[in-house]
């Protein structure tokens, strides 16, 4: 299942990053970062130093004009954990960090089929 995630820049001024504290996904799920500008194309960087056992996402640098959504591919069979992206702007002077929660496999949409005693 995708997880949206949307995380602004240049709202409140040049350079700037808004973006949740955290966000949950489950093993299996792809994290979808929507970066939006709301200012002048600028250049960033998401990078994550402890997620390789989450996830072969480690870096990307981009050239965000407006609109781009970057996916972030949690591997199937992860046990529960956390990690955390780094978003920086600036040329590195501001960066700020999103808390990815992974959590365990909800089977609670799946129904067992029954057997029949005859």
């Amino acid at each position: 299942m995708d997880v949206p995630c949307e995380i602004r820049f240049n709202a409140r001024s040049i350079h700037s990053i808004d973006l949740p504290e955290s966000v949950e996904v489950q093993a299996g799920d792809t994290l979808v970062l929507k970066l939006k500008n709301e200012g002048s194309p600028l250049h960033l960087t998401l990078s994550t130093a402890d997620a390789a056992r989450f996830t072969d996402f480690f870096h990307e640098n981009l050239y965000l004009e407006r609109l781009a959504d970057v996916p972030v591919i949690i591997r199937d069979d992860v046990f529960p954990g956390m990690f955390a992206i780094t978003v920086i702007t600036g040329y590195g002077t501001n960066r700020s960090a999103l808390k990815v929660a992974v959590r365990a496999v909800s089977y609670t949409h799946l129904t067992l089929p029954t057997k029949r005693i005859v």
